[in-house]
């Protein structure tokens, strides 16, 4: 006899590893919410097998923080960070971070 899932103490096993809250849940769900339920499995799919790509903007990092808390440097800063220790005493000249 199947777990039917009104019956208390069905496992999840016998819903193909869902329960019968997860089932429920499904049959609520609106058009939409099915569409992005399904993008997500999608694209946990292509994490799991190595196959997805993250592309980022400028400003992914601007409110990024060091272990310490600190904030991250600006392009400003790096520069003159690389020009001490590419040619130690003064201040930078002109040069990009590409330069450097």
């Amino acid at each position: 006899m199947r777990c039917n899932s009104k019956e208390i103490g069905c496992s999840s096993r016998e819903f193909g590893g869902m329960t019968a809250a997860d089932l429920q849940g499904e049959m609520s769900e609106t058009p939409a919410e099915k569409a992005e339920r399904s993008r997500l499995s999608e694209l946990a799919t292509m994490v799991r097998s190595r196959e997805a790509a993250l592309f980022t903007g400028a400003g992914f990092s601007a409110e990024a923080k060091d272990r310490e808390g600190a904030a991250m440097p600006d392009a400003k800063e790096m520069i003159g960070d690389l020009w001490q220790i590419l040619y130690g005493e003064g201040e930078p000249d002109d040069s990009s971070l590409s330069d450097l």
